[in-house]
């Protein structure tokens, strides 16, 4: 996840997101699809237009949170 900022997060759009039959959540931003790796329930559901922050958490992995909102963690699919 480079960004220019360097900050090791990034706020996007979401541009699509759906829930699979596990419950987990795929979410899709700027382009890339990540998927929820965890069995955290999002506090706001990932919705088409709402804002998804990604930042890098501990060993390598990912946390996406949903309009400030408490999120899950994620791994980059695409």
């Amino acid at each position: 996840m480079d960004h220019p900022s360097g900050a090791g997060q990034v706020t996007l759009p979401i541009q699509r997101a759906v829930r699979g039959s596990d419950g987990k959540w795929l979410v899709q931003v700027d382009g890339q699809v990540w998927r929820q790796i965890d069995s955290e329930v999002f506090s706001r559901e990932p919705r088409e237009g709402r804002s998804a922050t990604i930042r890098k958490a501990m060993l390598g992995s990912y946390m996406m949170s949903v309009d400030g909102h408490p999120g899950g963690r994620v791994t980059r699919e695409k």
